[in-house]
């Protein structure tokens, strides 16, 4: 019992730390902030299939309101792409928009409002960072 709770903590701050590097690297390089990016995503999916008690039950008529529809209508135009082969690369380079509506419909008010803190917290330090090194 005590693993799992351990694990979950871990889990939890493996999120925020997650939420806080990808904000931090946006501003130095979008590479290394895209591989924060995948941990934040992968921590989060990790966060809602274990610690389901933080975690509000999800609305379906919020995915309306979301980029969903808007997914569904970009994916229909690039398969009529003429080389297939670039319409689905950039279907995968647009997966992230349809991703992180989706996994922050899952979280309570108290959760988004600490992610929230650490990505500003973080695009703040790297701004800083950048201001720094461009000086």
């Amino acid at each position: 019992m005590t693993s799992l709770l351990k694990k979950t903590i871990t889990l939890q701050k493996s999120h925020l730390y997650g939420a806080f590097l990808t904000a931090f690297f946006l501003p130095l390089s979008i590479k290394i902030s895209n591989v924060f990016l995948i941990l934040f995503f992968a921590s989060a999916f990790g966060l809602v299939f274990f610690n389901k008690s933080k975690l509000q039950n999800i609305n379906y008529k919020l995915l309306y309101y979301t980029l969903l529809p808007l997914f569904i209508i970009s994916i229909i135009g690039l398969l009529y792409s003429d080389p297939l082969l670039i319409g689905s690369s950039k279907i995968a380079k647009s997966i992230s928009f349809l991703l992180c509506p989706i996994i922050l419909l899952f979280y309570n008010k108290d959760s988004l409002q600490t992610i929230k803190k650490e990505l500003f917290r973080g695009i703040i330090l790297g701004c800083v960072l950048t201001f720094l090194v461009l000086l």
